[in-house]
C-alpha cells in the first residue's frame, strides 16, 4: 500500500514539475482538430453543390480532417510533443545535481524509468485523445455523423498512439545516450534520418562511380521503410504525400517501439550518473558515430565540390581535396565536442588519417568497378522479365519514344534486351578505351532495363550512350514490331487502366487538316469512349508492318483520362489522370472510324490547299568558315507562297507536324535539312511540314531562291 500511494504521488509531482508538457499539448491539439474541423467542415457545407457530390466531397472532407488530410497538424503535434516529453522529463540525467537528487529517491531504477516514462504518456495522449473526440463530436453536430466511420476513427487514434510511442522512445534513447541537450538533439534527428541520409549519399556516390546507374533506385524503398518520420507524415497534405503505410507496417513499429523501451530500460539502468555533462553517456560509441560521420561529411564535402568546380579539374583531384575536407573538418569538430576544449582538435590526428585514406579508398574502389557491374548482363535463363526504356532513332516524331507498362516474357523480345544491353556494354567499353569520347561518325541512343529475376530480385541499368548500329537497330525494331510490345507500350490505349474507376474519360478527335488549336470532335460519355479505345485496341494489333512503315493514320485521338482510387492505407480517397496523346487511327480501322462517325460526326479529312493561306519558306546556308574553324548558320531572305497550285504541289508527299507526331515509330520521315517551312491559315494559325525520307521536294525548294 505504502509503496502503491507512494508511487502515485510521484507520479503527481512528476506532471506539476513538468505542467508544460499537457498545457502544450492540450492548446496545440484544441487548434489541429477541434479549431480546424470546425473550418473545414463549414467550408464544406456551404459549397452549393449536388446532394450526390455533396454526400461524396463531405465523406471526404470528414476522412480528412479526422483521419489524414489536415489531421497531419495533429501528426506533427504528436511528433513535436514526442520528443519534447522525451527530452523533458529524462534531462535532468544532463544535470549532476539533478541525477543526485532523483537517484536519492527510495525507488528503484526501473520503477524511475516507468515512472518518468508514463508520466510523458500521461501528459500527452490523455488530452489527444479528448481533442480527438470532441473534433467527433463537433463533426455529428454539423450533421456529419452519418459520413463518420466509428471504426475506422478508433484504428486512427491507436496508430497515431503507436506513431508517438515510437517517436517518444526514440526522444528517450537520444536522451539516455547524451550528456546535454544539444547532442540529445543532433542523436533524435541522426536517429530518424541517418538510413535515408546514408541512402542518397550511396545513391548519389553510385552515379558518380558507375555509367549505367539509375540514380534514385533505392531511395523510394528506404522513404517506404527506413523513415518512421516520413511514413507517419505521409498524407495529401504532407511533403511525403507519395508514402503510404498499411496494417503490417504498424505492426513492425509497435515491434520497434517495444524494443526501445525494453532498451532504454536497460541503458538508463547501467547509466552512469558521472556521464552527466559529458558529450556521450556512453564511451564505446564516441569512435564508431565520429567514423562513421567523419566518412558522410567527406562523401558530401566531395559530392559539393564535384557539382561546382570547373571540368577541366580531374576527378581524382575533386575526390582527394573534397574528402580529405570533410573527413578533416567533421574528425576536428567532433574531437573538440567530445572533451570541450578546442585545443584538442588533432588529439586523435592518426584516426584521421585512416578515415581520410578510407574514404578515398573505397569510393576508388567503387570507381574501378572491381565487381563489374557496369559490364553485368544477367543469364538469360534467369530472368522471369524484362522492361525497357529506349529511344527510337528520330527525334521528329512524338512516338519514337518507346516504353512499357509491364515487363515482357516473351522469349524472343527477352533475347532481343538482351542483344541490345550486349552492344551498349560493348559501346561502353569502347568508350573507356577512348577516354571517355565518342565516335563522331557514329550515332548513339539511350536504353534503360529493368530486369526482373526468377529469385526475386530486380536489376536495372541505364546506358546513355548506346551506338546505334544496324544490329542494334534490328533488335529494337523487332521490339516494336512484337504483338507483346504493341499490348504494352506506355503511353498508347493500352495505358488506359480498366481496372480503376474511371471517372472521365475524354476523347479528343483531330483530322490530317487540323492544326494544333483545331480539334473536329470530342466524346465524354465513358461508355462510348471505352468502345472506341476497345476497338483501336483490336484493330491496332492487325497493322501490318508494312502499315506501319508506309502509312499516314487519318485520324488523331487524345485520351484525357481521371481515376478515383484508394491509397494503401484504405481511408484516402485521391484522384489521379492522365492525357495520352497522339493515338493513331489508320484507314484500316474499319471498326474505330465508324463508331467515331456515329458518336462525333467526324470524318477522315486531308489538308488541301484550300485549308491554307500561305506558305513561308525560310532558307539556311552555312558560311565560309572563320579564322577560328567555326562555322556558323544565318537567315538568307525568305518567299512566301501564295498561289494555290504551288501550295498543292508542296503539300504533295507531306504532312503536318502534328500528324507526323502519330506516326508509328518505324515510318522513316526526313527532316527537311536547311528548309524552314511554315503552313499559315486564314486565321493566323501556323504549323510546320515534314514529309516521308525521300519524299522532300528539295528541287522545288530551291528554284525559290535561285536568281
Amino acid at each position: 500500500m505504502t509503496s502503491n500511494h507512494y508511487f502515485f504521488k510521484l507520479q503527481r509531482e512528476l506532471i506539476k514539475r513538468n505542467l508544460v508538457l499537457p498545457v502544450l499539448s492540450g492548446i496545440g491539439f484544441f487548434f489541429s482538430l477541434p479549431f480546424l474541423t470546425i473550418i473545414n467542415l463549414q467550408n464544406q457545407l456551404s459549397e452549393d453543390i449536388s446532394q450526390q457530390r455533396f454526400s461524396e466531397i463531405l465523406t471526404e472532407s470528414i476522412n480528412s480532417v479526422l483521419v489524414d488530410g489536415i489531421a497531419i497538424f495533429s501528426k506533427i503535434g504528436l511528433v513535436i510533443m514526442a520528443t519534447l516529453a522525451g527530452i523533458i522529463l529524462f534531462r535532468y540525467l544532463h544535470s549532476r545535481k539533478q541525477v543526485d537528487f532523483f537517484h536519492s529517491l527510495p525507488i528503484s531504477r526501473n520503477s524511475l524509468f516507468a515512472q518518468l516514462y508514463l508520466t510523458g504518456f500521461m501528459s500527452v495522449i490523455p488530452l489527444y485523445v479528448i481533442m480527438y473526440t470532441v473534433s467527433v463530436i463537433i463533426a455529428c453536430v454539423m450533421g456529419c455523423g452519418e459520413y463518420i466511420s466509428a471504426g475506422l476513427l478508433l484504428l486512427t487514434v491507436v496508430k497515431n498512439i503507436i506513431f508517438f510511442l515510437f517517436f517518444y522512445s526514440l526522444s528517450v534513447l537520444a536522451t539516455i545516450l547524451s550528456g546535454n541537450t544539444f547532442i540529445t538533439v543532433a542523436l533524435y534527428v541522426f536517429f530518424n534520418f541517418f538510413i535515408v541520409a546514408t541512402a542518397l549519399i550511396f545513391d548519389t556516390l553510385c552515379s558518380l562511380s558507375f555509367e549505367t546507374y539509375w540514380t534514385g533506385q533505392m531511395l523510394r524503398s528506404m522513404f517506404d521503410y527506413s523513415c518512421p518520420f516520413a511514413v507517419f507524415l505521409s498524407g495529401n497534405l504532407s511533403p511525403f504525400s507519395f508514402i503510404s503505410y498499411n496494417n503490417t507496417y504498424i505492426i513492425f513499429i509497435a515491434i520497434a517501439t517495444v524494443a526501445l523501451i525494453l532498451l532504454n530500460s536497460v541503458l538508463f539502468r547501467v547509466r552512469k550518473s558521472e556521464s552527466a555533462g559529458s558529450a556521450l553517456s556512453f564511451k564505446c560509441l564516441k569512435t564508431p558515430l565520429k567514423c562513421y560521420l567523419a566518412l558522410m561529411s567527406g562523401y558530401i564535402f566531395m559530392i559539393i565540390l564535384n557539382s561546382m568546380v570547373n571540368y577541366n579539374i580531374s576527378n581524382i583531384k575533386t575526390m582527394v581535396v573534397g574528402i580529405t575536407i570533410g573527413v578533416v573538418l567533421c574528425h576536428i569538430f567532433f574531437e573538440i565536442l567530445y572533451n570541450f576544449d578546442i585545443r584538442s582538435a588533432f588529439k586523435c590526428y592518426k584516426t584521421m588519417i585512416v578515415l581520410v585514406v578510407a574514404g578515398i579508398g573505397l569510393f576508388s574502389f567503387m570507381k574501378a568497378d572491381v565487381f563489374g557491374y557496369d559490364y553485368k548482363i544477367p543469364n538469360e535463363q534467369d530472368i522471369k522479365g524484362v522492361s525497357i526504356s529506349a529511344r527510337y532513332p528520330n527525334s521528329n516524331l512524338e512516338n519514337r519514344f518507346m516504353k512499357t507498362i509491364s515487363p515482357f516474357t516473351d522469349i524472343k523480345n527477352i533475347s532481343n534486351v538482351l542483344n541490345m544491353a550486349e552492344i551498349a556494354v560493348d559501346g561502353l567499353k569502347q568508350q573507356k578505351e577512348n577516354g571517355g569520347r565518342l565516335e563522331e561518325s557514329q550515332d548513339y541512343g539511350n536504353l534503360t532495363v529493368n530486369y526482373i529475376l526468377k529469385n526475386g530480385r530486380t536489376m536495372t541499368r541505364d546506358y546513355n550512350s548506346v551506338p546505334e548500329t544496324d544490329e542494334y537497330l534490328s533488335s529494337l525494331k523487332d521490339i516494336y514490331l512484337s504483338q507483346e510490345y504493341r499490348k504494352n507500350e506506355a503511353r498508347s490505349v493500352f495505358d488506359i487502366d480498366y481496372n480503376k474507376n474511371i471517372t472521365d474519360l475524354k476523347l479528343e478527335i483531330r483530322t490530317n487538316a487540323d492544326l494544333p488549336s483545331d480539334i473536329s470532335g470530342s466524346i465524354v460519355d465513358i461508355q462510348k469512349s471505352k468502345e472506341i479505345i476497345d476497338a483501336i485496341r483490336e484493330e491496332s494489333l492487325k497493322l501490318t508492318q508494312a502499315q506501319m512503315e508506309n502509312e499516314i493514320p487519318v485520324l488523331r485521338i487524345d485520351a484525357d483520362v481521371s481515376y478515383k482510387e484508394k491509397t494503401n492505407s484504405s481511408y484516402e480517397t485521391r484522384y489521379s489522370g492522365r492525357v495520352i496523346t497522339y493515338i493513331p487511327v489508320y484507314s484500316t480501322y474499319t471498326k474505330t472510324l465508324a463508331l467515331i462517325e456515329k458518336y462525333s460526326n467526324v470524318k477522315p479529312q486531308a489538308m488541301t490547299a484550300d485549308d491554307i493561306a500561305s506558305i513561308q519558306i525560310t532558307k539556311y546556308i552555312k558560311s565560309q568558315p572563320s579564322e577560328t574553324g567555326e562555322i556558323s548558320e544565318f537567315n538568307t531572305n525568305s518567299v512566301t507562297i501564295t498561289d494555290k497550285n504551288e501550295i498543292a504541289e508542296i503539300l504533295e508527299n507531306g504532312m503536318t507536324s502534328e500528324v507526323s507526331n502519330s506516326l508509328s515509330a518505324v515510318y522513316s520521315i526526313d527532316s527537311v535539312r536547311d528548309f524552314d517551312i511554315i503552313l499559315n491559315t486564314a486565321s493566323g494559325a501556323s504549323t510546320g511540314i515534314v514529309y516521308k525520307d525521300g519524299k522532300t521536294p528539295y528541287n522545288l525548294f530551291n528554284s525559290y531562291f535561285t536568281n
